[in-house]
């Protein structure tokens, strides 16, 4: 059975929020613990994903994904196709359907994926119970030969001890569904760890 099902619509509604709350994106006050990953998850022609790491916060964890493109794998047409789909300012209207889509199955059976997108909410927001997954941050650079995105895929709150599944698929890059599993107990060992960057101010 498929784990992605149809895509949502992802237009933004008008008018902007006043705040980011801690289930979409990494505490700024901490340094979090690298939990090493390491994985290739696909190869496309022109084109890797991969995970590079696992970052652990003390609330939740954010994982390191990039793609590394190579112009001389394959030809001018398929260089284009790869440059649009890791930049939406290119080309033609997007497709949600093959967009890069990410998931994770937690080890209690709660799933969530990043779908709805990142987004500012409004403070009085409810607190959800959780998993909620949000890709908060991309960035790369390269040349017309060479070209690498990053991508930060974050988790809130952490997950319990067990096996976590991260499921991905990028139709538009060539990357068919498919799932990788990792260790909760990890993360949560390495989130013990994080260091906070201010003292609690005395009273």
């Amino acid at each position: 059975m498929a784990f992605f099902g149809a895509a949502p619509d992802d237009t933004s509604p008008e008018g902007p929020s006043p705040s980011v709350p801690p289930w979409r994106q990494p505490p700024g006050g901490e340094i979090p613990v690298p939990v090493a990953a390491g994985l290739i998850l696909a190869r496309t022609p022109g084109a890797v994903l991969s995970l590079r790491r696992i970052d652990a916060y003390s609330i939740g964890c954010s994982f390191r994904l990039q793609v590394d493109a190579r112009h001389d794998e394959v030809d001018d047409d398929r260089w284009f196709d790869i440059m649009e789909a890791l930049d939406h300012r290119l080309g033609r209207r997007r497709d949600s359907e093959g967009k890069m889509r990410l998931g994770v199955t937690l080890a209690d059976g709660r799933s969530a994926t990043s779908d709805g997108g990142w987004r500012m909410e409004p403070p009085d927001a409810e607190k959800p119970k959780g998993p909620v997954l949000s890709m908060n941050h991309r960035g790369g650079g390269g040349s017309d030969r060479e070209y690498s995105m990053g991508y930060r895929l974050w988790l809130w709150p952490l997950p319990p001890a067990g096996r976590v599944t991260l499921h991905y698929q990028w139709l538009e890059l060539g990357v068919q569904e498919g799932s990788v599993e990792l260790d909760g107990g990890a993360i949560r060992e390495a989130s013990s760890a994080a260091t906070p960057l201010w003292r609690p101010r005395s009273r």
